[in-house]
């Protein structure tokens, strides 16, 4: 996720110098100082069988193939955020214009760059599992957050369209549903 974050943001900005502000010089080595006594007690007591079965079989399994019986198309978070993220969903669909309009602000820009090209990976690996997007899901909050805050969505006008939008949800859910259940049954 953040390694997504970082190289969208260094494309759409043409510079990388602004990592340095990160302090990489610190920020490195202390991450280096936490995780590897990790990383050599796990080796020490399964060897490299460990990385083999969980970066070769289990990470390459879940990319490329439907692993544990939940392989689904691209597409199948999107549909599910609606019910997961329920009502933020919502929130989520009437904050997207103002998040387009505002994409030039750094805030706005840095989480487009958080939620896009990660959202856009989880729908791309054959294994769906509906907790994978979930790192996505705070930067919505706050692109929702700051539509809410500058007085892009209205409080009256949101709770109108919330009430006109609810009679056609439930199609909507049954439907996903439904689909979901008969690839489950195919698969």
């Amino acid at each position: 996720v953040s390694a997504l974050t970082i190289v969208t943001l260094v494309g759409i900005e043409r510079r990388a110098r602004w990592l340095l502000r990160l302090r990489p010089l610190i920020g490195v080595p202390l991450a280096l100082v936490i995780i590897l006594p990790w990383l050599i007690a796990i080796l020490s007591l399964a060897g490299n069988s460990f990385l083999n079965e969980s970066v070769g079989t289990d990470l390459f399994g879940k990319l490329l193939a439907g692993q544990e019986d939940h392989g689904a198309p691209p597409g199948t978070h999107f549909a599910i955020f609606w019910i997961i993220f329920w009502p933020g969903a919502f929130l989520a669909a009437l904050a997207a214009p103002w998040a387009w309009a505002q994409r030039d602000e750094p805030a706005v820009r840095f989480c487009l760059a958080w939620l896009v090209p990660t959202f856009l990976v989880f729908e791309a690996v054959t294994t769906k599992l509906p907790h994978y997007p979930l790192p996505t899901y705070p930067a919505i909050a706050i692109l929702i957050g700051g539509a809410l805050a500058s007085g892009a969505v209205r409080r009256r006008a949101l709770w109108a369209r919330l009430v006109a939008a609810a009679p056609g949800l439930a199609p909507l859910v049954a439907g996903i549903v439904v689909l979901a259940g008969m690839a489950k049954l195919e698969g």
